[in-house]
């Protein structure tokens, strides 16, 4: 089955009104038996070991072995945002969970950068996003206020949202201003997304906006940082900006069917990106 069929698929009657709901948070919540019937449910994982085929990637639990990584995230975690590892009370308590995500995330799509301190902004990207899909995905006055918090330059009065735009401030001394460009209007977009998600609860869906779970889709799958971050620091850009938009579609191809998989599996989609 094609991605086009595949898409197409996601974009049944039965299957839209869940697509918004489902695809953006790791943790879900949400009963696949109410969603998907056995015959939609195989339909999803014949599209996904297809999708596996054709790249050539092996399906596997990924072991969480690179302890290095782990150290170096928690090490910047704590010297930036003295956050130790050990409090799992104050602001942060679930951040153990999603540094490991991130963690994975790096180690496995990533695994071709040998640069750790890059691997490391990977990571704490990747924790600090899916988490704020978690934390902030039913208070939308938080998200409707930060962006106007970020250019102000001020500080946000959500610990987790405060930390991300300090994120995001230390890029600039990090990364060149084409990729801080990138990540930035990327993660503006993510954040439109989960509002978009949050206030589309109760919307009544129409069967005639096709497009829109797309669309969302679009938005939160940040192609384009996560696009850029595949090209090692040292490349000159004219190297590879040609081939970013290839690498964006694929990269947005692989989580819009990955996304939907984790729906009927306990197993995340970056555990596929490998």
């Amino acid at each position: 089955m094609s991605f086009a069929e595949a898409f197409h698929l996601l974009l049944r009657p039965r299957a839209t009104s869940s697509l918004i709901m489902v695809t953006g948070s790791p943790s879900g919540g949400v009963d696949k038996d109410k969603i998907l019937g056995p015959e939609l449910e195989g339909e999803i994982k014949a599209i996904c070991r297809d999708l596996l085929e054709r790249c050539g990637a092996e399906y596997k639990i990924v072991p969480f072995s690179n302890f290095d990584l782990w150290d170096a995230c928690w090490t910047h975690v704590q010297n930036e945002y003295h956050i130790h590892r050990d409090d799992t009370t104050g602001a942060f308590p679930k951040l153990h969970k999603y540094i490991r995500l991130g963690v994975l995330m790096a180690d496995t799509s990533y695994a071709h950068i040998l640069d750790l301190k890059l691997r490391v902004w990977i990571a704490l990207f990747t924790a600090l996003t899916t988490y704020l899909d978690d934390v902030v995905s039913s208070d939308n006055h938080h998200l409707r206020t930060f962006t106007g918090v970020l250019l102000l330059g001020r500080s946000h009065d959500h610990p987790v949202l405060n930390a991300f735009i300090s994120f995001l401030k230390d890029m600039p001394d990090k990364f060149d201003d084409f990729i801080v460009n990138m990540v930035v209007s990327a993660s503006m977009r993510y954040l439109m997304s989960i509002a978009l998600e949050v206030e589309g609860k109760s919307d009544q869906i129409s069967p005639h906006g096709r497009k829109y779970p797309g669309y969302v889709r679009s938005l939160s799958g940040m192609p384009d940082a996560y696009g850029v971050f595949a090209f090692p620091l040292h490349l000159p850009r004219s190297t590879y900006i040609q081939a970013l938009p290839e690498v964006m579609e694929f990269v947005y191809a692989i989580k819009l069917v990955a996304a939907i998989f984790s729906v009927g599996s306990k197993y995340s989609w970056w555990l596929l990106l490998q």
